[in-house]
């Protein structure tokens, strides 16, 4: 798989894999789409119910989640949050040099890529170079941000066995927040 970096309408990155018209993000923004669908719509959430979040991120890719993640709990300096992350595709170094987040510790982006376990402040993470099928813990998350690639590209991380999963991985409150709102996703949900 051949990918490459490029400049989305806000100013940040995307990766699109070659031959395809798959991106990572929204060709329109990636900060603004990540911010409204993972940190608006979940985090912001979830931040308000408990001083501990336990986060699981499906698809680590570019680790823009996890940097806005990390700057929204700068306002919150009494939450910790503990976030794991499966990727099974990690991105190749080049491709992490080129990665560009106007407005954030584009520095602290690399380590993320370059450390599959670290500590910054009130966040410790964890990245896990797996398969979701695979993925094995005894941790119950409090939110899941389910960043997979679409179901038409995808379509084997959009089915009934792996919400399943993500469904027993999940506290008795806890949230799953995906910018998906196909039909057959909604079905399959349920």
């Amino acid at each position: 798989m051949i990918r490459k970096v490029l400049q989305t309408a806000d100013g940040s990155s995307t990766v699109l894999i070659e031959g395809s018209d798959v991106t990572y993000h929204s060709r329109h923004g990636s900060i603004q789409e990540s911010q409204h669908v993972f940190i608006d719509a979940g985090l912001k959430f979830i931040i308000n119910e408990t001083n501990k979040i336990k986060l699981l991120e499906i698809g680590f890719g570019t680790g823009l989640n996890l940097l806005l993640s990390i700057k929204e709990l700068e306002n919150y300096p009494e939450k910790k949050l503990f976030y794991h992350s499966i990727e099974k595709y990690p991105l190749e170094n080049e491709v992490i040099e080129a990665l560009y987040f106007p407005g954030y510790d584009n520095k602290l982006l690399k380590i993320l890529h370059q450390e599959i376990t670290g500590k910054i402040s009130n966040c410790e993470w964890q990245i896990y170079h797996s398969d979701i099928l695979q993925f094995k813990t005894s941790i119950k998350f409090n939110l899941i941000y389910f960043d997979a690639f679409a179901p038409n590209f995808q379509p084997e991380l959009w089915t009934v066995a792996v919400f399943r999963k993500l469904y027993q991985m999940l506290e008795k409150d806890g949230i799953l927040v995906t910018y998906c709102a196909k039909g057959q996703v909604k079905r399959n949900l349920k």
